[in-house]
């Protein structure tokens, strides 16, 4: 199960895999209910098994929500509003996560490459030949940090152009990132090395390594990264 605030309407949209017929639904947070459920099965044909919506990502901004799909192999634009995909791009690979810097106004999804989208308009924007498991972004410091378990780095780009800045190495394979913004810190999980490592996001130097419990999987990050506050409840921006 994956799930994505906008903490400027109160909508929550979240991604459910229990069934044979997987959806999306649409919270109101404040209001404490349920407001839409899309059946996610139609319109897409998977490369294996059934469809499989596996991470979320909302620009409050735009009012669009980016789902992606591990079997379709798919990055799904929906309307934050009524629910309706507005665009379908495909991907030649399985994406893993999605994140969206909302001051850039671009969508990260991270997979076998990373791929980055118009927010506004869902449109391709580039493809960067560099894999990765899980993505976080500083939008105070313009960068969007990758953790390739594989390559027991962190990849650093500028939010804007996707330009790699810098590749950093740490621990054994690392699987989740999380982002302080105010402090301008990065702390990545490294599965097999039992440890998280602290970065600094904008010099993206390794600041320590601090030794956890085995197998260190899991992360959050801040949920909100667009600028917006929480209203009092559910609207249009």
């Amino acid at each position: 199960m994956a799930v994505a605030i906008d903490a400027a309407t109160g909508r929550a949209f979240v991604l459910s895999q229990a069934t044979a017929n997987e959806r999306v639904s649409v919270l109101d947070t404040v209001g404490r209910r349920v407001v839409q459920t899309i059946e996610w099965a139609w319109g897409l044909k998977p490369t294996s098994g059934l469809p499989s919506p596996n991470a979320v990502a909302i620009d409050g901004r735009s009012g669009r929500v980016f789902v992606t799909d591990a079997n379709t192999g798919s990055i799904n634009v929906l309307d934050m509003w009524n629910g309706r995909v507005l665009r379908r791009v495909a991907a030649s690979w399985s994406p893993n996560a999605v994140a969206v810097d909302g001051q850039t106004a671009r969508v990260f999804i991270v997979g076998g490459r990373v791929t980055m989208l118009d927010a506004r308009t869902g449109a391709p924007l580039r493809e960067i030949p560099i894999g990765g498991d899980a993505v976080a972004i500083d939008a105070r410091a313009a960068r969007v940090l990758i953790a390739d378990n594989g390559g027991g780095a962190v990849h650093i780009l500028d939010a804007a152009s996707g330009a790699i800045v810098r590749t950093v190495g740490v621990g054994g394979a690392p699987t989740a990132i999380a982002v302080d913004m105010q402090s301008s810190r990065a702390f990545v999980t490294n599965m097999a090395g039992n440890t998280v490592s602290m970065l600094d996001t904008r010099g993206g130097r390794v600041l320590r390594t601090i030794a956890v419990q085995a197998a260190p999987f899991g992360g959050d990050r801040q949920p909100d990264q667009s600028g917006f506050r929480r209203g009092p409840g559910l609207r249009r921006p």
